[in-house]
């Protein structure tokens, strides 16, 4: 190790001697690796011509080596290599920043390197984490190798380490091991405690296949998923599931495999047993088969039987130079609706009706695709509840030019919902309403939402909201019935959303 020398009235302003020796040397390589103090006595017993002090690389040369010293006194097991790495940590960067040919590292200060030597933890990840997952703690001064130096959680002391450096630790949470202070402890003391939670519900590491369709099967590996299922399930986006005990071919402690259920979108899938939940991992769920309307002439699907009590029915059809309308008929025997998408935006919705119903919906071109199009009729109400539990039927899809005139009698008009409110309060539709009224609002972050529907004169007449919401876009249906249940008079109404302090009005009319 090469030492250079800055006189010592001049410490504390970094300013290089004159004398010192500078690189690089005739191969190219940094020299020297740090500077100390001239100007200053080497004497460490008895007098001598130098005890007021010497100037000179030569006065410098044995600081650094009484830091050495010292050094090793503390750490006796300390190699010749983790000696140099502590002298490099002791140097206070000077002049240009990072290493160069005047200063090297930077000057040496001792007292920075003997504070700093004690373990130091900035963060410990995952914080909340389950036996067999692999917790990283990051920081410094936890030692090249792990030596006698140790981890401990709580009162407990971790067995093993996935590895070991003077910044990072990993480790794999024991399964004995409860919630607890996360602190390292080596030779040069115990650092600082970092709480982590170690919860026993179940552990999802990894799915296989992350590409499927539904009725394919999906394996999930991890542990704590229970030795058998009861009333545990393997739930998909958005929030749905396999109810029937056949789709679960295998579920054990740490396996399962399952048949991806009809209505699984792409998103995260978690384990749920009791009340708690798994990590999530994500797949990727790819388009249901849909059938395909004609591309010429009136484009139709009209099933030989009716199309009973699914979740979803979806339709493909290309875009021609005309404008289009979609013609159906559907019909609910339960209280719910039917939601309309046309390429996965929402788009309308049916209001529950328990006798069949024409509808027809016009399509904006500006929402149309210029090459295949799909239109998906979703039971609301079904998406999160077995098959059978709310009953609609479709009956016949049709997508063809809209009508010149008033259209066949009986059928009715299906409104565009309007376009998504970007932030607060959206304007409810449809208004005038007789049955149902749909009312959207976003909210930017997540937090307390209430919103209230008045009548003219002040008096409240429903309470559609009142708790916390997570940020994004909301729909809130009101029947027309008051907090008593009873049918709200017709007339002018207004609804009042509150967000913490900001408050924003709308109006609607109910017509009896």
């Amino acid at each position: 190790m090469s030492v250079g020398a800055v006189h010592y009235d001049y410490y504390d302003l970094g300013r290089i001697a004159d004398y010192s020796s500078r690189g690089p040397t005739t191969d190219g390589r940094f020299k020297p690796e740090l500077v100390a103090p001239s100007g200053v006595s080497t004497v460490s017993y008895g007098e001598s011509e130098f005890f007021y002090g010497y100037t000179g690389t030569s006065a410098a040369a044995p600081h650094v080596a009484g830091a050495a010293a010292l050094i090793k006194s503390a750490n006796p097991s300390y190699s010749r290599t983790q000696l140099w790495d502590a002298l490099i940590e002791a140097t206070v960067d000077i002049g240009p920043r990072g290493r160069d040919n005047d200063s090297g590292h930077g000057k040496l200060v001792l007292p920075i390197m003997q504070a700093s030597r004690s373990p130091q933890i900035t963060s410990v990840s995952p914080r909340q984490a389950q036996p067999n997952q692999t917790v990283t703690i990051t920081g410094s001064n936890f030692g090249s190798s792990l030596g006698s130096s140790s981890v401990w959680v709580g009162s407990v002391r971790v067995p093993s380490f996935s590895s070991w450096s003077n910044t990072t630790i990993r480790f794999r949470v024991p399964t004995n091991m409860r919630s607890g202070n996360v602190t390292v402890r080596t030779a040069q003391g115990t650092s600082n405690a970092v709480r982590l939670e170690i919860t026993s519900g179940p552990f999802l590491s990894s799915v296989s296949p992350t590409r499927v369709k539904p009725g394919d099967l999906l394996t999930l590996t991890g542990s704590n998923f229970g030795r058998t299922r009861g009333s545990s399930h393997v739930l998909f986006t958005p929030n749905v599931w396999p109810t029937d005990s056949s789709d679960y071919v295998t579920w054990s402690d740490t396996r399962i495999v399952v048949k991806v259920p009809a209505g699984a979108q792409s998103g995260d899938v978690k384990v749920v047993v009791g009340s708690r939940s798994s990590g999530t991992k994500h797949i990727t769920v790819e388009s249901e088969v849909v059938e395909s309307l004609p591309s010429s002439g009136l484009f139709g699907y009209s099933p030989p039987t009716v199309t009973k009590n699914p979740k979803s029915a979806k339709f493909s059809f290309r875009r021609t130079s005309g404008e289009l309308a979609c013609y159906f008929s559907v019909k609910e025997a339960s209280d719910g609706e039917i939601d309309v998408f046309l390429n996965e935006q929402y788009y309308a919705y049916i209001p529950a009706s328990e006798d069949w119903t024409e509808w027809y919906l016009i399509l904006d071109r500006a929402d149309l695709r210029s090459g295949t199009n799909i239109i998906e009729f979703r039971n609301a109400f079904n998406q999160n509840r077995t098959s059978n539990f709310a009953r609609w039927q479709l009956k016949a899809v049709w997508v063809a030019a809209p009508p010149s005139a008033k259209p066949v009698a009986g059928t009715r008009i299906l409104a565009k919902v309007p376009d998504s409110v970007g932030s607060g309060l959206g304007d409810p539709f449809p208004s005038p309403f007789n049955a149902e009224v749909t009312i959207p609002f976003a909210l930017a972050e997540a937090g307390p939402v209430r919103l209230v529907v008045y009548n003219l004169m002040g008096q409240q007449i429903r309470v559609l909201a009142d708790g916390w919401l997570a940020a994004g876009a909301h729909r809130v249906r009101w029947n027309g019935r008051t907090d008593m249940g009873a049918e709200a008079a017709s007339g002018v109404y207004w609804v009042v959303l509150q967000v913490s302090d900001a408050v924003q009005t709308a109006k609607l009319a109910l017509i009896r």
